[in-house]
């Protein structure tokens, strides 16, 4: 989408959008269907999500909370 950044070695899987504005830095994979990250969020480096997270909200490890 319009003014998405993905930088070198992202990976996007079957079925991701990302949306306008959106950074996903260097080596972050992208793979979970039907899960959103809100506006503003902050995903740590290593961490899996495997529900939505809100706007604005940092989690990180496995299993991000």
């Amino acid at each position: 989408m319009a003014g998405a950044v993905l930088q070198t070695g992202a990976r996007v899987g079957a079925h991701c959008v990302v949306n306008t504005g959106a950074i996903v830095e260097h080596d972050v994979v992208l793979v979970r269907d039907h899960t959103a990250v809100g506006a503003r969020a902050t995903v740590g480096m290593g961490a899996v999500v495997v529900r939505d997270v809100a706007e604005g909200i940092q989690v990180r490890g496995v299993r991000a909370r």
